[in-house]
């Protein structure tokens, strides 16, 4: 009878070892999810700023200069 006790103590020990593994698993899941979410978004917000400022400056200063010759 002792050692079905010391057994089933053995088995909630690794129970709660597996569990608090898999909590900080799913944590750390949670963290590097999110961060990959804002590495992504900081990176589409550059590129629109990037396009934005490109559009505003095109709007004063086109690629192409006026009066090429063209008829």
């Amino acid at each position: 009878k002792q050692d079905n006790e010391a057994l089933k103590q053995r088995l909630a020990n690794i129970d709660q070892t597996v569990e608090q593994r898999l909590k900080n698993a799913q944590e750390q899941f949670k963290l590097d999810s999110q961060q990959q979410q804002q590495s992504v978004l900081d990176g589409l917000r550059k590129q629109m700023d990037e396009l934005t400022r490109m559009g505003q400056n095109g709007a004063t200063h086109p690629d192409l200069p006026i009066g090429l010759g063209v008829q």
